[in-house]
């Protein structure tokens, strides 16, 4: 995606989160400002970078899903995230499932220690976990059914 592309994407998910979220309608929009899923999605099209002991690997977030968390009155509030990336020199885009939380005013990431796969690894994983165990194969039929 060239930075064109990404910038438009990015305004349109941030958009459509807008459109839905109830937070963000109850704030006057020339008082606007972005909730906590909002602030997340903002990400889209910022640099991202590990260190491994073998080389860096910079790249882009190209895409974001977040999912609120099952978070319990007065706990610390956590939001899940798949994210989509490419790195430079890669044929293949990259996927991560991390997660956010809010121990007091700001956001922290804590996927640091994540799996972070390319997509034809991501496919290995589902499909040979899913081939052994019948209690992931009952999830993924599940999400079927309800993309039905």
């Amino acid at each position: 995606m060239d930075n064109d592309e990404l910038k438009k994407h990015r305004e349109d998910v941030l958009r459509r989160h807008r459109e839905q979220c109830k937070k963000c309608k109850e704030v006057p929009p020339h008082k606007w400002k972005l909730c906590e899923v909002g602030r997340i999605l903002s990400c889209i099209g910022n640099k991202v970078t590990f260190k491994y002991p073998e080389g860096d690997r910079t790249g882009i977030l190209v895409d974001r899903m977040v999912i609120e968390s099952a978070n319990e009155d007065g706990a610390v509030p956590y939001w899940d995230v798949v994210d989509l990336m490419e790195f430079e020199k890669e044929k293949e885009k990259w996927l991560r499932i991390g997660y956010y939380r809010k121990p007091k005013k700001s956001l922290v990431f804590g996927g640091q220690t994540s799996i972070t796969e390319t997509i034809s690894i991501w496919k290995k994983i589902l499909v040979n976990t899913a081939r052994e165990k019948k209690w992931f194969r009952d999830i993924l039929v599940d999400v079927m059914k309800e993309l039905k």
